[in-house]
């Protein structure tokens, strides 16, 4: 299986080698390509999880420290997005959210909205980029 030449969508690309792990096994080399697809997207958690399973498998130390690497580098990502949190957890308190609330967030080729739907959640119907982040229902669909 070719999972990256199949398809440019992460989460496609992370079902084929999860059934790659299926047909062939736990082998360290198939999940640290599942941890770098889950580091692309951003969720680090996951990928800590891969890099370390993967890390356990491998026998040769050069493979063991790409995992190790990735360990450390999304364990890095996690603890940092803690730190923020923690430092931002009071402003949500005193937040004023409505129809004149501009909510800035990070452009990414794999588009929030059709993610959501395809998982089954109700979606603020589509709008021109200019109105798509304004007011309470996309604060209620994003947190």
């Amino acid at each position: 299986m070719r999972c990256k030449e199949s398809s440019s969508d992460p989460y496609k690309i992370i079902e084929c080698l999860k059934a790659l792990l299926n047909r062939c096994g736990r082998d360290g080399m198939i999940l640290y390509e599942m941890a770098m697809e889950y580091e692309a997207l951003g969720l680090y958690d996951k990928a800590m999880e891969y890099c370390n399973e993967a890390s356990k498998l491998f026998v040769y130390p050069r493979y063991k420290s790409m995992a190790e690497d990735c360990y450390r580098r999304n364990a890095e990502r996690v603890k940092r997005s803690q730190s923020i949190e923690s430092e931002t957890n009071g402003f949500k308190e005193i937040l004023v959210i409505d129809d004149d609330t501009l909510f800035v967030v990070n452009c990414t080729r794999v588009k929030v909205w059709d993610r959501a739907r395809e998982l089954g959640f109700t979606v603020p119907r589509s709008k021109p980029a200019a109105l798509a982040y304004h007011g309470r229902s996309f604060y209620e669909f994003y947190y």
